[in-house]
């Protein structure tokens, strides 16, 4: 969208004040809500397809019977406590590393929704219909089998093979992060940016940027003429129709403070500043005022408490939300998913359950090359994953990511995935000899042996 609306009297921007608002029935396809507060908001019927609600409040919002297809609220700064999504079409809804904890999905259509990382307990589930959703490395051990209640399931779901861990895009794990009942003993967004950032190929990803800037040469330079790099930014929020004036001072106050507080920073953060917002500054207005927002609300409230990022993060975010926007975009608006932005979704958004579920629907039994695999071993078969993988991401694999890769093939290695061709451990179909004599064990021989023996014996007793 390129300037705000409104309905019912209500302007629907980013960072909009929404709450208590009614929108029921409302059509908002398409609409940019980051941000935006809407507790207690009435969105009953409401037409949500390919919005993007990414670190919007939405607690104890209702959604009963909207349609939310492709709608992006991934992220743990999208607050969801007490939402309601009964009947509601979340058909590939983006939930990425989000905190379902308290919503309610009752009867909701959740076919091939993104849930990768997600915490999925404490979440009501009665009688949706979960078909095809990705759920690599969703938090799912602690969900009571009563919130599942006539839910379709995705084949393989099992809530005990499911590990425990919220992990965010690379799934890094800090060292420090622990659970323990429903507590984390630090402020995993904080801590998780510095180890997300260092497993990035950053040459790789500036190299993208570069070429994409010279061969928009026509676009000028706008990043750093003024001394101040973030200059540019606060006249698009001045200029801008997407910020509504009453809000636009509270925008530049936040970019000021942000840039106050790493201006003294290393001469690496100044080649970061340049080359981001050189690139920011050649896309639309749309991924601008995307960028500002996301880059904001990740330096201004890191951490679950709401507090800002240490400044090593805030310049780790300058780059970082380019590749929240590319996955936005692919993920929602594939006409707006060019080349450039496919290559910088790779290079910062790789999910190796994605990656695992591709290759298995390709290999197993009833993909298009399972014969490939058949005739290979175990060994072989770990090796062609191996590979696969490679081919796939090629540049985006630092190593950081192959270890990370190392400690899933070992996983999926003692879960019998190689051997077997198959997950969650399945019992394997009887051959043909065993369906003829489906009863015919050891014990079983040997029971009717004793029958028989003892008939012969009573025979004999009769005869005499």
């Amino acid at each position: 969208m390129s300037e705000f609306i409104q309905i019912n009297g209500y302007n629907i921007t980013p960072g909009a004040d929404l709450t208590n608002a009614d929108l029921h029935d409302a059509n908002l396809e398409g609409v940019n809500l980051t941000g935006a507060n809407l507790t207690g908001a009435n969105l009953t019927g409401a037409n949500l397809q390919r919005s993007i609600l990414y670190t919007a409040n939405l607690t104890n919002a209702n959604f009963t019977g909207a349609n939310l297809t492709r709608a992006n609220l991934r992220g743990e700064r999208t607050i969801l406590t007490g939402a309601n999504f009964t009947n509601a079409t979340l058909v590939q809804i983006n939930f990425r590393n989000s905190d379902l904890n308290g919503v309610n999905f009752e009867n909701a259509n959740l076919t091939n929704g993104i849930l990768n990382g997600a915490n999925m307990v404490g979440a009501n589930f009665r009688g949706a219909n979960l078909t095809g959703i990705q759920m690599g490395r969703a938090t799912t051990q602690g969900m009571r089998q009563e919130d599942l209640e006539g839910a379709t399931l995705p084949e393989n779901f099992n809530i005990e093979l499911v590990r425990p861990v919220i992990e965010r895009i690379v799934n890094q794990r800090p060292d420090d992060f622990v659970p323990r009942g429903d507590t984390l003993l630090h402020e995993a967004p904080a801590f998780e940016i510095h180890n997300y950032f260092k497993s990035l190929n950053i040459p790789a990803i500036t190299a993208i940027l570069d070429e994409y800037i010279s061969s928009h040469s026509d676009n000028p330079n706008i990043a750093g003429e003024s001394g101040n790099e973030f200059q540019p930014l606060v006249n698009f929020i001045k200029n801008s129709n997407l910020f509504p004036e009453n809000e636009k001072t509270n925008y530049i106050d936040k970019l000021n403070t942000i840039y106050n507080m790493i201006i003294h920073s290393n001469p690496f953060s100044k080649e970061i500043f340049n080359k981001s917002l050189q690139f920011v500054f050649k896309q639309d207005d749309d991924f601008i005022d995307q960028y500002i927002r996301i880059f904001q609300d990740e330096c201004l409230k890191a951490h679950r408490g709401g507090t800002p990022s240490c400044v090593p993060g805030m310049i780790e975010r300058i780059l970082t939300a380019i590749g929240s926007i590319a996955d936005n975009i692919c993920i929602i608006n594939s006409d707006k998913c060019t080349p450039v932005m496919k290559q910088l979704q790779k290079l910062f958004n790789i999910n190796l359950n994605d990656i695992l579920k591709e290759w298995s629907e390709i290999y197993f039994e009833g993909g298009p090359n399972h014969q490939e695999l058949l005739n290979l071993s175990a060994e072989q078969r770990k090796q062609h994953l191996i590979d696969f993988i490679k081919n796939k991401y090629n540049n985006a694999i630092t190593q950081t990511i192959q270890n990370r890769i190392n400690e899933e093939i070992e996983a999926y290695e003692k879960m019998g995935v190689f051997q077997n061709l198959q997950f969650g451990g399945r019992r394997k179909k009887r051959t043909k000899k065993n369906r003829k004599h489906p009863n015919k064990t050891k014990k079983n021989r040997k029971n009717k042996k004793t029958k028989k023996s003892s008939k012969r014996k009573s025979k004999r007793k009769v005869k005499k």
